[in-house]
């Protein structure tokens, strides 16, 4: 990607301590977590198969078929779909995760603004939950992605910092290796947990943000597979369009 303009630099770094500020509040609201990262990878074909659905509300949002979404499309789209949540803040959300500047979403970037206007409409109400229109395939992707965040946020601050994954990952590694090996758990290979740890620190600051997380949980459990679908569903759909004319 290029690099960020100052407004899209801003907007993140606003949005990154709103975010911050909505997890320290959902943490606040649940006792710490105790199930293994090994379990909540187990759920991550789940997590897959939500952010799969999310292409219909890409799709739906997206009233000039162009297969982008502009910020007046996410305004509409926003209300259409019974969000609440503040138009400036929808702005903010908009310039921070237009990564490459180009003014519109494609469909990566639209889930990372979908899951993260989500949680703060489910923050507007007290953490009841997003927008009742989702399908509650997305609504359970969302909710296993902020699990697994606040998983690593050992220190519940808002951001997973490096010893807080590390530690996490090596202890998930170790349990891994129990299983397959009992008692020859063989040496931690830390310089994959590093690459791991580097995936997700785009910023390279030290610390990962939940928007960060997003883009990295997307990469894992979305593959070529997925990337192909989409565009013969795309393909499909320009073919029904010209038949119309």
């Amino acid at each position: 990607m290029g690099g960020k303009s100052s407004k899209t630099a801003s907007a993140g770094n606003f949005l990154e301590e709103k975010l911050a500020e909505v997890i320290k509040r959902k943490a606040a609201r649940r006792p710490p977590p105790t199930t293994k990262f090994t379990k909540l990878l187990l759920r991550f074909p789940q997590m897959r198969n939500g952010f799969n659905k999310c292409r219909a509300v890409f799709r739906d949002i997206d009233a000039d078929h162009s297969r982008s979404v502009d910020l007046q499309e996410l305004r509409i789209g926003c209300r259409r779909h019974g969000f609440s949540v503040p138009d400036d803040l929808v702005v903010k959300i908009f310039q921070s995760t237009d990564l490459d500047g180009n003014h519109v979403l494609d469909f990566r970037e639209f889930i990372v603004v979908l899951a993260i206007i989500s949680m703060f409409e489910a923050d507007l109400h007290g953490g009841t939950g997003p927008a009742q229109s989702l399908d509650p395939e997305i609504v359970q992707a969302f909710a296993i992605a902020e699990e697994a965040f606040l998983y690593f946020d050992a220190s519940r601050d808002g951001y997973m910092q490096k010893d807080e994954v590390m530690a996490a990952l090596a202890e998930t590694e170790t349990h891994i290796a129990a299983q397959a090996r009992p008692g020859s758990l063989g040496p931690r290979n830390t310089s994959i947990l590093a690459k791991r740890f580097e995936e997700m620190d785009w910023d390279n600051n030290g610390q990962i943000s939940f928007k960060e997380f997003l883009y990295a949980v997307q990469s894992w459990v979305l593959d070529e597979d997925d990337e192909v679908e989409d565009a013969e569903a795309n393909a499909n759909f320009d073919s029904l369009r010209k038949s119309d004319f």
